[in-house]
């Protein structure tokens, strides 16, 4: 669901990239979208003055996918939207809050995940994680949903310490990026759950090359190769939402402390 509204956001924010046609047509579906399920490729066609061609190349060119496929993207957009802003889901929040309090609840939930990410840090593997970053030719940080913005963080961080550092907005683009990976690189998966189909699709696509993996996800399950290192997370939550509220701050966290100890460890 992210990276549909990513690819679409992208055609947007990225002029130079994109034709203007194709900024019109994400644009149109963007702010469309609640009309866009009981739409024919017809019906966007003609309320984007183009061509039902037109439209089938750049659901191809943009989502990587047919223009029912698109729909559908839509279509899981749309119920993630009604489910996350609904009364409902408000409701829930207020019942299972300690106190009415919102800030405070907040600010509670925030500190408790830091708490809980500090004592699962193991600091040889940190160390020993700041290591692979220090030898690698280049890094490759993979994200899965909401975690593909913190997988960007990392990547501008740590070019700033002189270090060749990529990231990849789309699901299609990751996929591609693998065959560029060489040994001497090093590949970051940043996931809260560890579970999600794109990033274990990734994570069996990279083990079939036997290449260095640093984890960073609350996913506690053991893993059994020299060649990845897991630092986990608080696997804290606030459950009434589906959009990361406090998950990424612990995220986050693991990235400014390797950037802290990478300088530490390799101050010229």
């Amino acid at each position: 669901m992210y990276s549909f509204f990513s690819n679409l956001k992208k055609c947007i924010e990225e002029i130079t990239e994109y034709s203007s046609t194709d900024s019109y047509i994400a644009q149109y579906i963007l702010n469309n979208h609640n009309k866009i399920p009981k739409m024919t490729i017809f019906d966007i066609a003609k309320e984007c003055n183009t061509s039902p061609a037109t439209i089938t190349r750049f659901c191809k060119r943009v989502n990587n996918s047919s223009f029912k496929d698109m729909k559908e993207d839509v279509i899981v957009y749309n119920e993630f939207l009604e489910e996350e802003i609904s009364k409902k889901s408000i409701d829930n929040y207020k019942i299972n809050i300690s106190s009415d309090n919102i800030l405070e609840n907040y600010f509670k939930s925030v500190y408790k995940s830091f708490n809980e990410t500090r004592k699962l840090i193991d600091e040889n593997n940190l160390i020993r994680a700041v290591e692979w970053i220090y030898k690698a030719k280049s890094i490759y940080v993979f994200g899965s949903s909401f975690s593909n913005i913190i997988a960007k963080s990392f990547s501008e961080k740590f070019t700033r310490l002189d270090k060749v550092a990529y990231s990849f907005p789309t699901i299609n683009s990751q996929v591609l990026a693998i065959d560029s990976i060489n040994k001497d690189d090093l590949v970051i998966l940043i996931s809260f759950s560890g579970t999600t189909r794109h990033i274990k699709r990734i994570y069996k696509l990279l083990k079939k090359k036997n290449l260095r993996i640093l984890w960073i996800t609350s996913n506690c399950e053991t893993i059994n190769s020299f060649n990845e290192i897991k630092l986990l997370v608080s696997s804290l939550k606030i459950d009434q939402f589906q959009t990361s509220i406090i998950q990424d701050h612990a995220l986050n966290s693991i990235i400014d402390i390797l950037y802290i100890y990478y300088i530490y460890l390799h101050n010229k």
